[in-house]
């Protein structure tokens, strides 16, 4: 239900070219058919078998479908990384950054058909009443990615590890938007180079607890910035 009446609703007009492009598969399902039926998408709710109150149900309806596809797109992965299809065969380096630069590529991947509408949606999820809930969704993907990396630390690692992904997570997203080259090259080719280095440094991170710190404090920082965290309450 949440699917289509976002879809759908015409008091959500404001929301049209973004919400249009999300049509085909945020209920999670093939991309193959639209989450509804084929109606006018500024028709009236109570055409849909919905009553007029429904309006009211969402109180910034773009932000809150790139919410729900955001999060569904994280169980996708989840699911991939749960069941084997994603997997880490040994915990050589060589093998951890193979398996994460997998992991983001994958993720990012499900943004393709929405290229063109996801600076909406990006501008969207850093409103600071949307930011804790997109922050959120965020830190779900990339624990999930280090949980399924093997990661079990319980020190200042869990901190940088996953700050660390996240700010690749979020720089590579940017890359993508404007990647022009053939098959997204240029965007995987920045995804390996990020991860080699953030592997690279984490294993300096193991041997240096007051650096380790450091970079937890420098990473919120960075963290925030490209998040679009920064602003003035």
């Amino acid at each position: 239900m949440f699917c289509r009446v976002l879809s759908k609703s015409g008091n959500f007009a404001r929301t049209n070219n973004f919400r249009a492009a999300f049509r085909p598969n945020v209920c999670g399902g093939s991309t193959s058919r639209p989450c509804s039926g084929s109606g006018n998408p500024n028709g009236n709710p109570e055409e849909l078998g919905y009553p007029d109150t429904v309006h009211g149900l969402f109180r910034d309806p773009g932000a809150e479908l790139a919410l729900y596809f955001y999060s569904a797109s994280n169980d996708s992965l989840c699911r991939l990384l749960r069941d084997g299809t994603l997997t880490l065969p040994t915990e050589s380096k060589a093998e951890l950054t193979v398996f994460l630069t997998n992991a983001i590529k994958t993720r990012l991947l499900m943004l393709q058909p929405y290229l063109n509408q996801w600076p909406q949606a990006i501008a969207l999820l850093s409103k600071p009443s949307n930011a804790p809930q997109a922050l959120s969704n965020l830190m779900t993907l990339v624990n999930d990615v280090c949980y399924y990396a093997g990661d079990r630390s319980i020190d200042t690692r869990w901190y940088t590890r996953r700050i660390g992904l996240a700010t690749i997570y979020k720089s590579s997203e940017l890359h993508l938007l404007q990647d022009g080259s053939q098959g997204y090259d240029d965007t995987w080719k920045f995804v390996r180079r990020a991860v080699e280095e953030c592997v690279k440094l984490d294993s300096m991170l193991e041997s240096n607890t007051q650096l380790a710190k450091d970079v937890v404090t420098a990473s919120v920082s960075t963290a925030k910035n490209i998040l679009g965290l920064t602003w003035n309450r």
